[in-house]
């Protein structure tokens, strides 16, 4: 008996895994999804990749030819100092990383690359180099005070600059 519960568990390739899911313009969130190649090609798109930026038992898993498809930019990649060194585009995943495949997130791993992934960022060209800017919404009223340099509509539907 105890066989054939592990042959069923052997043949189940609908195991499903945590990851985190990052889209542009979106914070990153949980998803359990297969790991199977055919579930992670769906879930971006196309054809993956994968690369590991960190030193940690993560990868991050993408379209292969999300940059050549034109699709969205959507997170930078940056070097130990900071520095942005690519840019990835179209949906990608936050994958665990075992001895020989891709695995589940640990929950300590889903907490960390949550907040690092929680805001979206746009990218432009500024004097000739590539720049990442968080696309975070406008700042809040603190306690219940307008902030300076915020612009409003007037009442006549021109801009005006609160002081």
């Amino acid at each position: 008996m105890n066989q054939e519960i592990g042959m069923k568990e052997n043949f189940n390739h609908e195991d499903k895994k945590t990851v985190l899911v990052v889209e542009p313009m979106k914070a990153a969130y949980v998803k359990e999804i297969s790991l199977e190649l055919e579930s992670l090609q769906m879930e971006v798109g196309g054809d993956i990749e994968s690369i590991a930026p960190f030193n940690d038992s993560v990868e991050l898993v993408m379209n292969a030819e999300g940059k050549y498809k034109g699709l969205p930019l959507n997170r930078g990649v940056y070097d130990g100092k900071g520095g942005l060194c690519d840019v990835i585009a179209g949906t990608f995943l936050v994958v665990g990383v075992t001895e020989d495949d891709f695995g589940a997130l640990t929950q300590e791993q889903v907490s960390k690359y949550m907040e690092k992934y929680k805001m979206p960022e746009v990218f432009a060209y500024l004097n000739g180099k590539l720049v990442a800017v968080p696309a975070g919404k406008p700042p809040e009223k603190e306690n219940g005070k307008k902030q300076k340099g915020k612009i409003k509509k007037s009442k006549k539907g021109r801009a005006d600059h609160e002081r």
